[in-house]
């Protein structure tokens, strides 16, 4: 071999490890959902929400059960909820947070009497009603199971409740009829929760997730459980943004005895909902 072809040959290999060196590894992919240490989804829903009140008097005298949706018409209005994931470091050890809120108000001409605090509506009286509810939850998960394509995770946490509930209407104020008669309790609940979540990569840009939550507790004067199932699926259409669409159901059930709530509380929905998706 002449000392030209040598050289080429040398040429060749030399360029040939400067390209290997400089390359991605072969096995490397592009980052996505399980490898981001940030997620944030934005959702809006399409559900059927069913919401139970009772407010006692000042005396001991026991509120009725109000059907929100029946008895006071009352509408869907600024629903959404947000969820935030941060893996800590990359690795198996998480913050998650999520936050919901909904905004509603009605009004109807009543076809039952209603009791609620120290106040009386009559049959065929028209009443107002608002209620606002803010659920906000912290919670810390480890990841027990991660590969390429999935990881699955549990959690433990404490879900923050606040809700506001108004009524008013023309009625009778121990037994003295009152113009615009005004009713309201409210209070915060904090409420514990575990669970488990999973997120599976099914092809390259499409991921399946599922979570569920549950917990009951009675601490001194809340008696209270709170359930929350979520599944969906999302399409990343682009490196760090995607839409998913997915069923949510969630529930709260708490029975206080606190100064500005002495009563009952039954709220839940589930439905449809549609949501983008940021990681990075």
């Amino acid at each position: 071999m002449n000392a030209r072809h040598l050289g080429a040959r040398r040429w060749i290999a030399c360029a040939s490890l400067a390209c290997a060196a400089f390359a991605p590894p072969a096995a490397a992919q592009d980052r996505g959902l399980l490898d981001d240490p940030f997620t944030l989804s934005l959702g809006t829903y399409f559900v059927d929400t069913d919401t139970e009140i009772g407010l006692n008097g000042s005396a001991g005298q026991v509120g009725t059960i109000i059907d929100l949706e029946r008895d006071t018409g009352m509408d869907d209005s600024n629903r959404f909820r947000v969820d935030g994931l941060w893996r800590i470091g990359g690795g198996r050890h998480h913050i998650r947070a999520m936050y919901f809120d909904v905004n509603r108000d009605g009004s109807r001409q009543i076809d039952r009497e209603l009791v609620v605090g120290d106040t009386v509506y009559p049959v065929s009286a028209t009443v107002e009603a608002g209620f606002d509810a803010k659920i906000f939850e912290l919670a810390y998960e480890y990841a027990f199971l991660q590969r390429d394509t999935l990881e699955v995770a549990a959690s433990i946490g404490a879900h923050a409740l606040s809700f506001d509930f108004s009524i008013s209407g023309n009625g009778l104020v121990n037994g003295r009829p009152v113009t615009g008669a005004a009713e309201s309790g409210d209070t915060n609940a904090p409420l514990p929760v575990v669970g488990l979540r999973a997120l599976w990569r099914v092809a390259d840009d499409w991921y399946l997730d599922g979570q569920g939550q549950w917990f009951s507790v009675k601490v001194d004067d809340i008696d209270g459980s709170i359930l929350d199932f979520r599944a969906g699926v999302t399409w990343m259409f682009s490196e760090h943004v995607g839409a998913g669409v997915g069923w949510n159901r969630f529930a709260v059930d708490v029975d206080a005895s606190k100064r500005n709530f002495d009563g009952t509380f039954d709220w839940s929905y589930q439905g449809a909902m549609l949501y983008l998706t940021g990681s990075f």
